[in-house]
C-alpha cells in the first residue's frame, strides 16, 4: 500500500502527515509454517498467528502481501516467496505503526520488502525496531518507512543487525537531526555482500539533511 509523507516546517516544527492513497486490493498473505507444514491464510493478522505459535528456530514462508503491524519475540526466520501471480512478498503497515518489532533472538529476514511503516513522535525505527540480533538477507529491502525520531527505516539497539546478500535500506525518512534517516544501530553492525544504505532523509526544521 503506498504511503504519501507530507512535511511541513510551522514555527520551528515539523508536522507529518500520512494520508493513504487509494490503491488496489493487496494480494493475500499466505504463510507456511515449513516446520510442520501448517498454513496461514488471511491479511495479515494471520501472520502474527504464525508468528505467536511457530517454535524457536521455525522457518516461516510469505507469500503476497501481509498489513499489519508485526512483533517477533524469539528465533525465527521469514522467507518471502515470489510467484508468478505474486511476484513481491511484503510486510506493509499501512502507516499505522512500526512494520516489525523484533524483541529477541536471532531473526532473519528473506526475500522480503518491509514498508509503508510509520513510527510515532518520539518513536525511532519506522520499518524495523531490532531488540535481538537480526540478519537481512537475499533481495530484502526496508523502504518506504517514516520515524518520528531517528532511523526511518531500522533502529537497531544494543543488538546486533547484518546486511547481507543485496539487502537494501533505502527510500526512508527521520525527523530528527541526530538519527540516521536509513538505520541508527547502537550495537553490532556489518554489512556484506552488495548490501547497501543509500537514499534516506533526515529532516530537522528549519533544515533539511540528505544522508547516505
Amino acid at each position: 500500500l503506498a504511503l504519501i509523507v507530507s512535511l511541513a516546517v510551522v514555527a520551528g516544527t515539523v508536522a507529518v502527515l500520512a494520508p493513504i492513497a487509494a490503491a488496489a486490493p493487496a494480494a493475500p498473505c499466505r504463510v507456511t509454517n515449513l516446520k510442520t507444514g501448517t498454513i496461514y491464510d488471511g491479511t495479515g493478522p494471520n501472520l502474527q498467528r504464525a508468528i505467536d505459535l511457530a517454535a524457536a528456530r521455525t522457518t516461516l514462508r510469505v507469500r503476497g502481501t501481509c498489513v499489519g503491524t508485526f512483533t517477533i519475540g524469539r528465533s525465527i526466520t521469514l522467507i518471502g516467496w515470489p510467484t508468478a501471480a505474486y511476484p513481491n512478498p511484503t510486510l506493509d503497515g499501512d502507516a499505522a505503526g512500526r512494520v516489525l518489532t523484533v524483541r529477541a533472538g536471532s531473526v532473519s529476514l528473506s526475500h522480503l520488502l518491509i514498508t509503508d511503516g510509520a513510527a510515532p513522535a518520539g518513536a525511532g525505527g519506522g520499518g524495523i525496531s531490532n531488540y535481538g540480533t537480526l540478519t537481512l538477507r537475499g533481495s530484502t529491502s526496508v523502504s518506504g518507512n517514516v520515524a518520528g525520531d531517528r532511523g526511518g527505516g531500522i533502529l537497531s539497539s544494543h543488538g546486533s543487525l547484518v546486511m547481507n546478500g543485496a539487502s537494501t535500506v533505502s527510500g526512508n525518512v527521520a525527523l530528527h537531526s541526530l538519527g540516521g534517516g536509513g538505520l541508527v544501530d547502537r550495537g553490532r553492525f556489518s554489512m556484506n555482500g552488495n548490501a547497501s544504505v543509500s537514499g534516506n532523509t533526515v529532516i530537522a526544521a528549519p533544515f533539511q539533511i540528505v544522508s547516505p
